[in-house]
């Protein structure tokens, strides 16, 4: 991770202060898709979130469905444990469905975890909200992003810095029958 984030260091984008608010970063594995998310990660190291609400899909657990919420404790990564924003974590399950408490369906996955070693070093102070989303109900997700959107556009406008994430791949596991009712729908 380090190695990667100091070749990224030079290829950043810069924006404005407090004009970032969310990043597409992919999470392949370190050694494939690590390059490219060094360069998304060294963008947040401008100018540190307090809190990264992270989404991640779904590969592992077929009957998942909705957006699974990761709402307190720690994640611990060899580099360091990384704390849940319990206070936003709450607010986001308060939205209702398709948010709910979830620990079962993250723990086999690896989406956001992949991304906690960036996260420990370009913002070590930040706490993370993990989004487990279901990729298999789309109508839900998309209702689900919106909510969420707003949330964190009403949070950013009142002060908070924080940034959204979404980890991407997220598709790669289904079957071309449900891939191709998942595009249609999208």
């Amino acid at each position: 991770v380090d190695a990667q984030l100091a070749v990224a260091a030079g290829k950043a984008p810069r924006f404005a202060h407090g004009a970032l608010a969310g990043l597409l970063v992919p999470h392949a594995g370190l050694v494939y898709s690590g390059p490219v998310a060094a360069i998304a990660w060294s963008v947040i190291r401008q100018e540190p979130p307090s809190t990264i609400v992270i989404a991640g899909t779904n590969h592992w657990t077929p009957t998942f469905r909705g957006v699974g919420v990761w709402s307190s404790g720690s994640w611990r990564t060899p580099l360091g444990d990384v704390s849940v924003d319990a206070g936003l974590a709450r607010r986001i399950e308060a939205l209702g469905p398709p948010f709910r408490s979830e620990l079962d369906g993250h723990r086999p996955e690896h989406s956001i975890e992949v991304q906690l070693p960036f996260i420990v070093r370009v913002a070590p102070k930040a706490r993370i909200v993990p989004l487990l989303v279901s990729p298999r109900t789309v109508a839900d997700t998309i209702r689900a992003g919106e909510w969420l959107g707003r949330l964190l556009a009403g949070l950013r406008a009142s002060g908070e810095r924080l940034i959204l994430v979404a980890s991407s791949d997220l598709a790669h596991y289904p079957d071309e029958p449900l891939a191709r009712q998942v595009d249609a729908e999208i």
